[in-house]
């Protein structure tokens, strides 16, 4: 049996239960640039899917290679399956494996690649690479799981118009949501 993380499981808790405030803030702001209460509540929506079977690895953007799944992912993956708050939505593993043969974030990857000095998709080859999260309709706001040889816990690279943050974990990136 794989083990989860409690800390992980924990900060989850966490992002799930600030989000509520958060998506105020969202919503008011929201609606002072003209959107309808309706139409910015919509906007700021908070849906958590049941968890996934949990699997032993993860799919990465080159098909002939998974990775083996992190503590704190199999944590993730317990507490939820696809999540979404406000227009972010981060995938299930079905999600995940699709998101490589995606055309608007093959593109997304291809253009970063090209285009992005220091990305990760310019510094690092697919088979190193899971689209963890993205802005459906928005697909170059996304965020990687980075898997760096013989690291168990994947960085996570999040990507948001021209501005990149990098978290050396998982738990990293949960504590910047939660103090965001």
């Amino acid at each position: 049996m794989i083990s989860s993380d409690k800390e992980t499981i924990e900060l989850l808790q966490l992002v799930k239960d600030s989000f509520p405030q958060k998506a105020e803030l969202g919503i008011s702001t929201l609606m002072q640039a003209g959107l309808s209460k309706v139409q910015a509540q919509r906007a700021f929506r908070q849906i958590v899917e049941p968890a996934d079977v949990i699997p032993e690895t993860i799919p990465t953007l080159d098909d002939d290679c998974k990775r083996t799944i992190s503590p704190s992912l199999v944590a993730r993956f317990c507490f939820a399956g696809s999540w979404q708050q406000g227009p972010r939505k981060w995938l299930n593993l079905s999600e995940m494996a699709k998101a490589a043969h995606s055309k608007k974030i093959v593109s997304t990857v291809q253009a970063q690649r090209k285009h992005w000095d220091g990305s990760a998709p310019n510094m690092y080859p697919d088979r190193q690479l899971t689209v963890f999260s993205v802005v459906p309709g928005e697909e170059e706001n996304i965020t990687y799981l980075l898997w760096i040889d013989g690291v168990s816990e994947p960085q996570i690279w999040d990507y948001v118009g021209q501005s990149e943050n990098r978290y050396s974990s998982l738990n990293e990136y949960l504590k910047h949501i939660v103090a965001d």
